[in-house]
């Protein structure tokens, strides 16, 4: 019984090993980057190469932003971008299945800047650093694809005095439909941001309060004459 015990326990840690996949885990602001291997736990099964792309509209070039981690093959070779009024993020996720293997690098081309074009959605924003409550807000427009309004919070360990500190900000914008469902793996272009408790919501229409005083006006004509 116990030789059996032993025979399962060693098939069990030689499929275990044989399954597990190691990606880099790192993030640079600078080109590639390929270091701090870490085996990836389930559900995540590939390895991730996300790019993402900040632009500030005083800003006259994007800032971009690499981060290497573990993922899911569901998510590959997926966009999705967000929009918080003055600032809008892009990232494009490519994807390998090797241990430590070197994805395609992902590409965040929009010839036609479809990405770039107000949609006829807005959702409620705000930008509320320091705090996991929004106090103030106001409304955002949204752009391209973007048809879901996305309220999170996003947690920044950054090194103080020495010692890591957590910084916490709430966070209300618009946001592609595909984004909801990747809250393990979207990620911010700053380092070590955890985004936690992703909620989205469809984005209500621009277009009936357009449309209300077309159409209340000539009524009141009829009435007037």
């Amino acid at each position: 019984m116990a030789a059996s015990v032993t025979v399962l326990w060693l098939v069990a840690a030689f499929l275990g090993g044989a399954f597990s996949l190691t990606c880099f885990h790192c993030n640079t602001n600078t080109g590639d980057c390929n270091e701090n291997e870490k085996p990836c736990l389930a559900p995540h099964d590939t390895c991730f190469t996300t790019l993402t792309e900040n632009q500030l509209d005083k800003q006259k070039l994007p800032t971009k932003h690499l981060v290497k981690s573990c993922g899911e093959k569901k998510f590959c070779n997926q966009s999705y971008s967000m929009s918080f009024n003055s600032t809008k993020l892009y990232a494009s996720i490519t994807c390998c299945d090797s241990d430590k293997c070197k994805t395609i690098m992902p590409s965040i081309e929009d010839p036609k800047k479809e990405k770039d074009k107000e949609n006829a959605l807005s959702c409620p924003y705000c930008s509320e650093l320091g705090a996991t409550k929004c106090n103030n807000k106001d409304t955002a427009k949204c752009y391209g694809k973007e048809d879901k309004c996305v309220s999170f919070t996003s947690r920044s360990l950054q090194d103080n005095a020495g010692a890591n500190s957590s910084k916490v900000s709430k966070w209300m914008g618009c946001a592609t439909a595909n984004l909801c469902s990747m809250s393990s793996v979207a990620t911010l272009p700053i380092s070590h941001v955890d985004m936690t408790k992703i909620e989205c919501n469809h984005a209500p229409s621009l277009l009936p309060g357009l449309l209300l005083p077309m159409a209340f006006g000539p009524a009141m004509l009829k009435l007037l004459l």
